[in-house]
């Protein structure tokens, strides 16, 4: 595909919002520069930038946070501190959440290989835990170790707080 050239034509209107980029003003061609540039400022953060036509309307279409590199490293900040006690430093799975994943899926999957042992005897998860690792954990701790396996009380029908313990074999 052949790569597109910055526009000498006004494209974007003062106001247009192309991602998470507001249009603030234009620029007029230079000899130096054959080509617009529109002054943008982030909807989100704030922080003003100078983009081409291309790269304005490539905003739109960026599924990472809609161009705004300040917002993107924050976004990514926020990631990794959302997923900090799911997984170690090495970005494996952490013992309690694979544990708890395993657990969610038997609940709600019938091709899961818990199935059995939790959907297919009418078990389900209570809502809070069901959406959230950090609520299981608040509740129910984290394991001792890795040779502690989850203990459900046979009587449970929703599995929550109360119901779970962390035990041995």
């Amino acid at each position: 595909m052949p790569s597109r050239k910055p526009s000498t034509t006004q494209r974007f209107p003062v106001g247009h919002v192309s991602g998470q980029l507001r249009v603030t003003g234009v620029q007029s061609c230079t000899p130096e520069r054959n080509y617009l540039l529109y002054d943008c400022k982030c909807i989100k953060c704030g922080t003003e930038y100078e983009r081409n036509s291309v790269q304005v309307r490539r905003c739109a279409t960026a599924g990472n946070g809609g161009g705004c590199r300040v917002c993107k490293a924050l976004i990514g900040e926020a990631l990794r501190n959302a997923f900090a006690p799911r997984t170690e430093r090495s970005g494996k799975q952490t013992y309690a959440y694979a544990k708890w994943a395993r657990m969610r899926l038997g609940c709600s999957k019938p091709t899961a290989q818990l199935w059995p042992y939790y959907g297919a005897r009418g078990r389900r998860l209570c809502d809070e835990w069901a959406g959230s690792f950090e609520a299981f954990i608040h509740d129910v701790g984290s394991p001792p170790s890795d040779s502690h396996v989850l203990k459900v009380d046979p009587a449970a029908k929703v599995i929550g707080p109360g119901t779970v313990a962390w035990g041995y074999l």
